[in-house]
């Protein structure tokens, strides 16, 4: 086909909206967008300990960057203004586990130790009682 002559045979582009995941947003088959996000500070001067205070994950579609919007002021009265956070998105809840797992077990792997804020979850090596 020549496009350039032939307009009327250019395929249309239909873009769906996004339906909601419509369980509860915990379960692990979720397949809303998520969001994967770090919050990390500047230690104070010799604090040789970990810059990273914890990971965490946020169903993108019913939550959004509410949640780790929410935990910035906390975590900014506790370790001081320098407190921020990046954050990706991935395709689903399952991903979002994963690599939240992912990223506390390398963090273990390098500092010997949880980030400091970090609740759940637990690096493997500790569920594993290393």
């Amino acid at each position: 086909m020549y496009w350039k002559n032939h307009p009327e045979e250019l395929p249309s582009l239909v873009i769906k909206p996004v339906e909601r995941f419509p369980g509860h947003g915990n379960r692990k088959d979720n397949t809303n967008p998520h969001i994967v996000y770090t919050f990390t500070f500047i230690p104070p001067p010799g604090d040789t300990r970990t810059p990273v205070l914890k990971y965490g994950i946020a169903d993108e579609l019913t939550g959004g960057m509410s949640r780790p919007q929410s935990q910035l002021e906390g975590l900014r009265s506790k370790y001081g203004i320098t407190v921020t956070y990046t954050f990706m998105r991935v395709l689903n809840r399952a991903t979002a586990l994963a690599m939240e797992q992912q990223l506390t077990d390398r963090h273990y792997d390098n500092y010997k130790e949880n980030p400091r804020a970090q609740i759940l979850p637990k690096p493997t090596q500790i569920k594993k009682g290393f």
